[in-house]
């Protein structure tokens, strides 16, 4: 039942104020992660994200995603590719899109 718990950031190797990365995260290159928006959820289901380079894209989801509504707004892990898109929120949540093209935004 031994076991070596650590606390605080020290333990992380993180610095007061940065973003932890949530443990699901984990089978996940985190070099590969970028952080976006999802700026929101269209009414057929697809969503429209901002990339940090500012560029907008429309994704549609490979199944449905029950939790993507709540994070309107609100920074995203993205695993971005041209044809298919992870879509990670900061509470470790995962959808699959499938990347349909650039926007011009809302």
């Amino acid at each position: 039942m031994g076991g070596l718990l650590l606390g605080g950031c020290a333990g992380l190797g993180l610095r007061r104020g940065e973003e932890t990365i949530p443990p699901p995260l984990a089978a996940y290159r985190t070099a590969d992660l970028k952080i976006g928006v999802l700026v929101r959820r269209l009414k057929e289901g697809d969503l429209l994200i901002r990339r940090a380079d500012g560029s907008h894209w429309i994704l549609v989801p490979k199944t449905n995603c029950s939790w993507c509504w709540m994070n309107e707004g609100k920074k995203v892990y993205l695993q971005f590719g041209y044809t298919s898109t992870t879509l990670i929120s900061l509470k470790g949540q995962i959808i699959e899109c499938w990347t349909q093209e650039k926007s011009q935004g809302y």
